[in-house]
């Protein structure tokens, strides 16, 4: 049997999301599935409790008639954000979650654009749900994550379901969407990715064939630190460790504790972006320079495996982790694709690379004019309601990823830059920055502006460069040209999420050749074949 059959085989054969939460439940039954700190006590919910009240939950729907309904998700990852995406998955209902960081204008936007009907939301963000409410006619329920809030728990949108305790044997079909992902587009707006439980289960399998099918032992945990709006956390960081693996989730409730759960919880195995890395591992090197150890003790002493993606990783940090006894698995991912196509596996890193393609019929690349394209059953079908981005996205049945990179001849895949116009930051989030170089121009003092990844941090956060127009200064009476500049970005980044705020501005007295300054400043981190022949 092949290493591919025994994954499919230890699946069940599942190829719908709701198919593998009800294998794995028979499977680890009183295992922890999750495991949280709330209100100063740990949470600790088995597989069976968590597909008890996820089937309570799909027949809640069901008794309401709920079915093809577009949820929107809008919070912090919880059991109970758990509960709601696997309820809304098994009920033939479409997961849509979305970054609660968003400002108002743009939640309007998402919210209106994949024709929301349905949406889970943090007890704590009333606030903009009111508004929501205001602006959004397609809003028919709303309920709240937690108790407390002013619209009905999901405990409470159950307890006021007339529905029978037993969830129906209603099946869901593998090719019926199951979420809708929104990525950046190039112009400044939103692509909403259709995303099939077949497209996402086919990429649990290529996931677990690069790992390794016994990479971890069930019983052991991870400390979910991504959010649960990107892809890579969803697959990924959840899926595959609960479903597959038997893991443990911890949450960490977010970036700003996931350290001290990582003290707290001992995992095993991490999924991070590069930021995230970097930051542990210098946290380690603080650490070592007060005890004079280099080790992993201060964060549990567990930690053997960090899987990562999201963004460009220097080779450096591999390396680095190595000698702390931990593989750093770099891996190559897109929303579309569901999201990982490529990672290093633990017995064949090769550390300049994004690692191996996974395997046919999930997953194929090719490179055509160097860029990077990709077919299989891990490929979204189309954006919803876009015939124009979904068929520039494709090319014969190819999804061109807008990455450039090239192939070894054993499959692994490199990447050697970025063929669309988009911003990439350590922290995973894509950025066009066309849209808020739009948005600074719009200011009639504004001739010409240029927004790119600030260097001098580390990449880590944007820039801009923008060159006023003097006449319409003197002409309107400004006499402090670059405070008018600064009070501009100050209320564009009053109105966008952190990671959309310009941390630096410079004022070019001269007008730029914007096309050759882009080149230069928004050129990503290259890596040519002669640099890794040569290492």
């Amino acid at each position: 049997m092949s290493e591919l059959e025994r994954i499919a085989m230890f699946m069940g054969g599942a190829d719908s999301i709701p198919e593998f939460l009800s294998h794995s439940a028979g499977r680890y039954r009183h295992q922890t599935a999750v495991e949280a700190k709330q209100d100063g006590e740990r949470l600790q919910k088995t597989y069976l409790q968590l597909k008890s009240d996820s089937d309570a939950l799909s027949a809640a729907f069901e008794a309401r008639g709920l079915s093809q309904k577009h949820v929107a998700f809008i919070g912090g990852l919880s059991y109970e954000w758990l509960v709601a995406f696997f309820g809304v998955t098994g009920s033939s209902n479409i997961a849509v979650p979305m970054d609660k960081d968003l400002s108002l204008d743009d939640l309007v936007t998402l919210v209106l654009q994949a024709d929301i009907s349905m949406l889970f939301v943090d007890s704590s963000m009333s606030h903009i749900v009111q508004q929501l409410r205001h602006s959004c006619e397609t809003l028919e329920v709303i309920v709240c994550f937690q108790a407390g809030g002013p619209f009905p728990s999901i405990a409470e949108f159950i307890r006021d379901t007339r529905c029978s305790e037993k969830l129906r044997s209603t099946h869901v079909d593998a090719d019926q969407t199951a979420m809708i992902v929104f990525t950046s587009s190039e112009t400044g707006g939103y692509k909403g990715a259709m995303l099939s439980h077949r497209n996402i289960c086919h990429n649990i399998i290529c996931s677990v064939y690069l790992a390794g099918i016994e990479a971890f032992e069930p019983g052991g945990c991870t400390v979910v630190v991504l959010p649960p709006h990107h892809m890579f956390a969803v697959t990924s960081g959840m899926l595959v460790p609960l479903l597959f693996y038997g893991l443990t989730l911890c949450l960490s409730g977010g970036l700003s504790g996931y350290l001290s759960s990582i003290q707290q919880f001992r995992p095993s195995v991490l999924f991070m972006v590069p930021m995230l890395v970097e930051g542990l591992h210098k946290r380690i090197s603080r650490e070592a320079a007060r005890t004079g150890q280099l080790n992993l003790e201060f964060f549990g002493g567990q930690l053997r495996t960090i899987i990562c993606g999201g963004a460009y990783l220097d080779a450096e940090w591999v390396v680095k982790y190595k000698k702390l006894g931990v593989n750093l698995l770099n891996g190559y991912g897109i929303t579309e694709c569901s999201p990982l196509v490529s990672c290093n596996r633990p017995n064949g890193i090769i550390s300049h690379s994004v690692g191996l393609v996974g395997p046919e019929p999930y997953c194929r690349v090719r490179i055509e004019d160097d860029e990077i394209q990709v077919q299989g059953s891990i490929v979204m079908k189309q954006y919803y309601k876009d015939c124009k981005s979904t068929a520039e996205a494709f090319d014969q049945g190819w999804f061109r990823t807008g990455d450039l990179g090239y192939l070894d001849q054993h499959n692994y895949l490199y990447i050697t830059g970025r063929k669309k116009d988009l911003i990439i930051l350590k922290d995973g989030n894509n950025i066009s920055p066309v849209g808020i170089e739009q948005s600074i121009e719009r200011h009639p003092l504004v001739d010409q502006s240029l927004v790119y990844a600030d260097g001098k941090k580390g990449g880590e956060t944007l820039a801009a460069i923008i060159h006023p127009d003097y006449d319409y200064a003197v002409n309107n009476g400004y006499t402090d040209v670059r405070l008018a500049l600064d009070e501009l970005i100050q209320m564009l980044n009053d109105n966008s999420p952190a990671f959309r705020r310009i941390r630096r501005l410079e004022v070019s007295e001269k007008p730029f050749d914007k096309l050759a300054l882009k080149k230069e400043l928004r050129a990503p981190t290259r890596i040519t074949r002669e640099k890794v022949n040569h290492d």
